[in-house]
């Protein structure tokens, strides 16, 4: 069975996202894949940090029965095009809270891409990592507890594969941490190889 990143590699492989993206930013299509690849399992880390409680679970299981079944997953066109315009400016708000500057900080000094880059990327992720989750939600019929285990498990699957990698993201979602992380070691950690490889030049 294919992890959450797996799937979300092949996705964008199939979309094209690195290079479209990177077209409607204007930046380097290398940094902006070296960007996707540590935001997906930040906003994932993120998502399973807020469900590890039954309320914050219940609160993402409702939020994906109501607006992520996962289609969007298969029209990918949109949230290229017109991320300003999708739902990936609330999710953060949600599954950042008040690291989303330092996370947005950290990414930008680590990739070398501005702020603006850097908000449009998480725009874009942040509604796959939902899209894909509301998509497993669905086909494998979860409740709330099954949905915080599903997480849990894909954190644990990233901290096996790529230590350094998990630590330096929950170093960065700590919320009692301040200032930034350097996540610049990340895009060449195995955490590629997580993503079908997607980013590794």
């Amino acid at each position: 069975m294919s992890t959450l990143l797996e799937t979300l590699g092949e996705v964008l492989v199939n979309s094209n996202s690195a290079g479209r993206l990177s077209q409607k930013i204007g930046a380097n299509e290398n940094k902006t894949g070296s960007a996707l690849s540590i935001a997906l399992p930040l906003i994932l880390g993120a998502l399973n940090k807020n469900a590890s409680n039954s309320n914050g679970a219940e609160s993402l299981l409702n939020a994906l029965s109501k607006d992520h079944d996962g289609s969007i997953l298969d029209h990918m066109d949109d949230l290229l095009d017109n991320p300003d315009n999708g739902p990936g400016d609330g999710i953060l708000r949600h599954a950042l809270g008040s690291n989303r500057g330092r996370i947005e900080s950290s990414l930008g000094k680590s990739t070398g891409l501005d702020a603006n880059s850097i908000a449009t990327i998480l725009k874009v992720a942040a509604p796959l990592v939902m899209g894909a989750l509301g998509k497993s939600r669905r086909s494998n019929h979860m409740d709330a507890n099954a949905l915080s285990e599903m997480l849990r498990n894909e954190e644990a699957e990233i901290e096996v594969k790529t230590p350094q990698s998990s630590g330096l993201m929950n170093m960065l979602l700590d919320k009692d941490g301040d200032g930034d992380v350097d996540l610049t070691d990340i895009a060449q950690s195995g955490l590629p190889e997580l993503l079908g490889g997607l980013f590794k030049r």
